[in-house]
C-alpha cells in the first residue's frame, strides 16, 4: 500500500470507471475492474484503504460482494455506488457494512470532498501510528 491510498473501483460502466480513476488518479492509487469476480480477486491480491462499489453488477449484486468484503477484509472502507437506488438500497448498504451511499452520475468534486475524508483520516492514523 502506497503512501497516497490506494482505491479499487467496482463498475460495469467502463465510462464511470474511466471517469472515477482519472478524478482520483492525482491522489491515489487506483485499481478498476468490472465485475465482482474480479474485485474479489483484486481484494485478495493486496489490500485496498476503499472500494467504490456500484450496486447492480454483472455477476453478483453490490451489497451481496459488500458483505463478502467485509467479512474477510473487515477495515477495507466500502462506499456503494448506485444510479437506481432507493432508500431501501441504502439502508441495506449502511447496515451492510458500507461507509457511505452516493447516488450517480458522480461529480469529481462529490468524490474529493466528504466522501474521501475517512481514508484521509485513516491515512493520518496509520501515519502516526508508524
Amino acid at each position: 500500500m502506497g503512501s497516497a491510498g490506494t482505491i479499487l473501483v467496482v463498475d460495469d460502466d467502463a465510462g464511470v470507471r474511466e471517469a472515477l480513476a482519472a478524478a482520483l488518479a492525482p491522489r491515489y492509487a487506483v485499481q478498476t475492474v468490472a465485475t465482482a469476480s474480479a474485485a474479489l480477486d483484486a481484494v485478495s491480491a493486496h489490500p485496498f484503504d476503499l472500494i467504490l462499489l456500484d450496486h447492480r453488477l454483472p455477476d453478483l449484486a453490490g451489497t451481496a460482494l459488500l458483505q463478502i468484503i467485509k467479512r474477510f477484509f473487515p477495515s477495507t472502507l466500502v462506499i456503494l455506488m448506485t444510479g437506481f437506488g432507493s432508500e431501501e438500497v441504502a439502508i441495506e448498504a449502511l447496515r451492510g457494512g458500507a461507509r457511505d451511499y452516493l447516488r450517480k452520475p458522480i461529480d469529481s468534486f462529490g468524490v474529493h470532498t466528504p466522501r474521501l475524508a475517512a481514508l484521509r483520516a485513516r491515512q493520518g492514523a496509520a501515519g502516526t501510528q508508524r
